[in-house]
């Protein structure tokens, strides 16, 4: 009767063994042909947003009591609207940095981001280290901040298993009976799987690496996270190939209330401007995902990894993305003309006769509309006048000024039909030409 009693209780003993869950899988194999399992492939693209340059502001309250003094007196000059005043005492002002005279235009500050993809349709199978490379043509990174994922906070799960396990016997025997009458065994298994899963937190751990020639970012996902979705980074980068013009640059037109400054208010200063000297194409870059796939061969009919069969496939794949766009890297030549093709020149005190040139648009515009405005054509240190013809420059008058507009002279601005087809940054990319 004990044999007997001690055989059940070995086999309910057994029975009672805790499954191992907290395995990574039950077993593995690694596969690094690129046309293996041609359903477990993933994507990659990518696309960039310009970031705002960085504008550093001071507050009167940053100021020491002196300080606020002289800046109030400062701010106060020709107020007599107190609501004005105030109004100025509000506003932030930018910080005096010291000027050498020369504009950069060749630096660029983007926002990148970079989607991943997994293409295949098993449900089972996930991203489980993800690679990305990002090499620029004709360009060089400088710096970057503020990498992000999908995945916003650290994922941290809890992971219990309890296993409660309880067996008793009771012999009553029954003298005279058979053998085993009045034994009576009773067993109890009890287990609970606890997994407790914060949504909002992800696990992945991220690393980067940039050199002027490569950004190199690198995830890591947890068990059952999939590493598809975005990554976000901000970019500065510079063109490499460059060269140099001469603009104007025109201070001082409006007042603090938006009207007009007048003439002994404005200055004029010569600049030298850095730009692209390739500016008919984008500066791109080659994107590529070094990836492996978990794939999951069994096992793939329950949530836990632990019962999988997996193979851990290698892959990459490759995509060609702009960086900066060709409009972007264009800087005009912009003049003020008059309809007799003459244009407008500036002759600084002491110095030489010059045509007046503007980089953008919306500044030989702005000088435009104020010289319409206020016909002031004598500056604090500069005088306009309208160039070209036989002679001397003609002085400027309200008829004049009426009919002046601004144009663009700089070679893109040309009639496009006669430009060739634009290149995708494929060609660009692999395009001997260096």
């Amino acid at each position: 009767m004990w044999r007997v009693l001690s055989f059940a209780v070995v086999v309910l003993i057994a029975a009672c063994t805790s499954p191992e869950i907290t395995k990574r899988y039950k077993s593995y194999t690694d596969e690094n042909r690129q046309d293996a399992f041609p359903d477990s492939v993933a994507s990659v693209s990518m696309f960039s947003l310009p970031l705002p340059a960085d504008r550093v502001t001071v507050k009167l309250t940053d100021l020491s009591d002196r300080g606020q003094g002289e800046l109030v007196r400062v701010l106060s000059e020709g107020v007599d609207d107190s609501s004005l005043l105030l109004s100025r005492i509000a506003t932030p002002t930018a910080p005096q940095i010291a000027d050498e005279g020369v504009d950069d235009a060749t630096t660029f500050r983007r926002r990148v981001v970079i989607s991943i993809r997994n293409e295949g349709n098993r449900p089972a199978d996930r991203i489980h280290v993800a690679r990305i490379t990002i090499t620029p043509k004709d360009a060089a990174f400088r710096n970057w901040d503020k990498l992000k994922t999908d995945y916003v906070d650290i994922d941290l799960g809890t992971l219990s298993f309890e296993q409660k396990s309880a067996i008793s016997a009771e012999l009553n025997p029954n003298i005279g009976g058979p053998i085993g009458e009045g034994l009576t065994i009773s067993g109890s298994r009890e287990e609970t799987l606890g997994e407790e899963v914060k949504l909002r937190q992800r696990l992945v751990a991220l690393s980067g690496a940039l050199s002027p020639k490569q950004a190199v970012l690198e995830q890591q996902g947890a068990a059952g996270i999939d590493l598809t979705g975005n990554l976000v980074v901000d970019l500065e980068m510079s063109a490499s190939s460059k060269a140099t013009a001469s603009v104007d640059r025109i201070t001082g037109l409006r007042r603090f209330d938006g009207r007009p400054s007048l003439g002994r208010d404005v200055f004029l200063q010569r600049r030298s401007l850095i730009y692209p000297a390739v500016a008919s194409e984008p500066l791109c870059a080659k994107v590529e995902l070094d990836y492996i796939i978990r794939r999951v061969v069994s096992g793939d009919d329950t949530i836990t990894e632990s019962d999988d069969s997996v193979v851990f496939v290698q892959k990459q794949a490759v995509a060609y993305e702009p960086l900066v766009t060709a409009s972007k890297l264009q800087v005009g030549s912009y003049v003020i003309e008059h309809p007799t093709e003459r244009r407008l020149v500036a002759t600084p005190t002491g110095g030489t006769q010059h045509r007046l040139t503007f980089a953008s648009f919306g500044e030989a515009q702005s000088f435009l509309g104020w010289l319409q405005e206020t016909s002031n054509y004598r500056l604090a240190n500069a005088t306009i006048a309208l160039g070209g013809g036989a002679g001397q420059p003609a002085a400027l008058t309200r008829a004049v000024v009426r009919d002046l507009y601004v144009i663009d002279t700089s070679e893109h601005s040309s009639d496009s039909s006669t430009t060739a087809a634009p290149r995708s940054c494929k060609d660009i990319f692999e395009s001997a030409s260096p």
